[in-house]
């Protein structure tokens, strides 16, 4: 699956855990420039269960949890150690 608009501080784990409610999640990866290690702003994500991959199809679909102001706040949130 495709995920765009990701903030420059979005990182696999960040992205494995947004979408860690859906059981057969099976990679994150937030794509980065092979030069600078910069993200370019989109990942993808695999699913064992096809119907996972709908499900969070419908449900991720336009969501800003996601977005650069959201993850600044959760990266905030991790390094603090607190689990939302």
């Amino acid at each position: 699956m495709f995920c765009g608009d990701l903030g420059n501080e979005v990182t696999d784990e960040i992205l494995t855990r947004t979408f860690s409610k859906y059981p057969s999640l099976l990679k994150a990866k937030v794509v980065r420039d092979k030069k600078t290690n910069k993200s370019k702003g989109y990942g993808f994500l695999s699913f064992k269960d096809p119907n996972d991959f709908v499900k969070a199809m419908r449900e991720m679909n336009g969501k800003q949890c996601l977005c650069e102001v959201y993850v600044k706040d959760y990266v905030r949130l991790l390094q603090q150690h607190i689990v939302v």
